[in-house]
């Protein structure tokens, strides 16, 4: 299974009839209402962030060994858009047909968890949804995100198997695809002061790194490059989305939202640092492997601050608490 993402522009005016052929998709009865809300049915959960003042509205839903994200949303500087997105079911949903098409595929688009994140930062009010749900609703995600691991995983073997084969057939002699070590974590205060202009790495992170468990140190020292270098270059636009993903690839990394704001919210301070002041939400991280086993699970977490044009570490290489743990 792999995703399947459409994107187009629509017209503003469209908003309210986009709006109700959402409302059927989710099986929603009545209006969506206004804010962040979490809804469960008998066959899965349903996730919706909605601003009719805006013209916003952004849902995820899971249902079954089905995921989905649907959104509509008009910029005040940009055309009005729509895009749908589903993992485990090709194809676009009868409801959106009068606006969505094949020739519409794309392979990027803006991610529920960036367009909730930023419904939040409007002030948008957050409905409480109780504890059982979050915990049925991450677990749905937690799923998802072990199978879109696994196909990464597939992704790259193949490509490195097709990369092995060629320099095989090219030169007689199979070469190795996997990166090459540069420093070791010993030097990771050096490697921080040489390289300031372009990441900054704060205590609680470089703490976590010697105390750290993973079986794979190396990756610590790999997943700060990549953040210093080609996540730098792509945020700044000198890369696309699809050479960072080439990037990190040999790797196995991976890059997601780190959890919802709400979640977040309930971990106290687990998931914000102090920087220049104020109080950040490490939004992002890098992350292979799963479980919640120290020694095989491995993530980075960051925010970007757009000032200094910079990523900002905050935790590693250890999973941060959520719902699920």
């Amino acid at each position: 299974m792999i995703w399947c993402r459409y994107l187009t522009e629509v017209p503003a005016d469209e908003f309210s009839n986009i709006r109700s052929a959402i409302t059927r998709l989710l099986g929603i009865a009545g209006a969506i209402p206004t804010g962040l809300v979490e809804q469960m049915f008998d066959d899965g959960v349903v996730v919706t962030a909605h601003d009719e003042a805006q013209r916003f509205l952004a849902a995820r839903w899971v249902r079954g060994a089905q995921y989905h994200e649907v959104f509509v949303v008009t910029p005040a500087s940009k055309p009005a858009r729509l895009g749908f997105a589903t993992f485990g079911a090709p194809g676009i949903p009868q409801e959106l047909g009068a606006w969505l098409s094949e020739s519409h595929a794309t392979e990027t688009m803006p991610s529920f968890s960036s367009l909730t994140s930023l419904l939040v930062s409007r002030g948008a009010a957050v409905v409480e949804i109780s504890p059982q749900e979050r915990r049925l609703a991450e677990d749905n995600t937690y799923l998802k995100l072990l199978l879109s691991e696994q196909s990464d995983q597939v992704r790259q073997l193949q490509s490195q198997l097709r990369e092995a084969r060629q320099a095989r057939s090219s030169d007689g002699v199979a070469a190795d695809v996997a990166p090459e070590a540069t420093w070791d974590i010993s030097g990771l205060a050096d490697w921080c002061a040489q390289h300031e202009d372009q990441i900054v790495v704060l205590p609680r992170a470089r703490n976590g790194a010697k105390k750290s468990k993973y079986e794979n140190p190396q990756l610590m020292c790999d997943a700060l490059e990549v953040l210093a270098g080609p996540y730098r270059e792509f945020r700044q636009g000198r890369m696309t989305r699809e050479g960072f993903e080439n990037a990190i690839a040999p790797y196995g990394l991976h890059l997601e939202g780190s959890v919802a704001p709400s979640v977040a919210g309930e971990q106290g301070d687990t998931y914000f640092v102090q920087w220049e002041g104020r109080r950040k939400f490490l939004d992002y991280h890098l992350l292979k492997g799963s479980g919640r086993d120290e020694r095989f699970c491995f993530r980075v977490y960051f925010f970007w601050d757009a000032a200094s044009q910079r990523a900002v570490v905050g935790s590693m290489p250890a999973h941060l608490n959520n719902s699920l743990t």
